[in-house]
């Protein structure tokens, strides 16, 4: 790139961080004005998500999430262009990325997931999202409804894969929010607490766009 491209790449990621600081910033003044409790507020929020499957021009998007992602990252991987094409092209692996929105505006690309699948047993080895949707449930809700997805299409287990590093705790309890149990080692499988199909979380509408799992081999 030259010097005006790059100053004009640089620019617009500027104006973009400037705009979630702000939209963060009136969406906590309006929490601190309402009455009811957190989960009330975010019910009045209209945050919606879809699930989609994401197609190579998606890929400088993705790598963006996968190398930005620590405190919600549940596995800690780091893949490369060439790793995450593989990932995409896979029969054994199912990739969603995830689109956010509420009343507030639009927080973009905004999560990345991996799910394994071996026979009738589905793992989910990563769960990345940004930390804009952060405290929001968002990624809770989108896991809960994959798990439900997953045993709606014939599989008969669903783990989630968690590594333990110095900043993803909020990542274990997410998992344990949605459902899993906490982990007791650093590098583990996690099972469900309690079968499924999970209760989901009614005021956040997760749309799966297209992306039903294939069923068990």
């Amino acid at each position: 790139l030259g010097k005006t491209e790059f100053s004009g790449d640089r620019d617009a990621a500027g104006a973009a961080r400037r705009l979630h600081y702000q939209t963060d910033l009136k969406r906590k003044q309006d929490f601190d004005r309402s009455s009811g409790d957190y989960d009330t507020f975010l019910a009045s929020c209209g945050i919606g998500a879809k699930v989609l499957r994401p197609a190579s021009d998606m890929l400088p998007r993705i790598q963006d999430i996968v190398e930005r992602t620590n405190q919600l990252n549940t596995s800690t991987n780091r893949y490369d262009r060439k790793q995450l094409e593989a990932l995409l092209a896979s029969n054994q692996h199912d990739c969603f990325l995830i689109e956010c929105s509420d009343r507030y505006g639009s927080y973009g690309y905004a999560g990345f997931l991996v799910v394994g699948k071996s026979g009738d047993e589905a793992t989910l080895l990563d769960c990345m999202f940004s930390c804009r949707i952060q405290g929001k449930r968002i990624d809770e809700a989108i896991v809960r409804r994959l798990v439900n997805a997953y045993y709606s299409a014939g599989f008969k287990t669903f783990k989630a894969r968690y590594k333990r590093s110095e900043r993803n705790t909020p990542a274990a309890r997410m998992l344990a929010n949605a459902g899993f149990a906490s982990p007791r080692e650093d590098d583990a499988l996690l099972a469900l607490n309690a079968p499924a199909p999970l209760s989901e979380i009614p005021f956040i509408r997760v749309d799966m766009v297209h992306v039903a799992p294939t069923s068990p081999l």
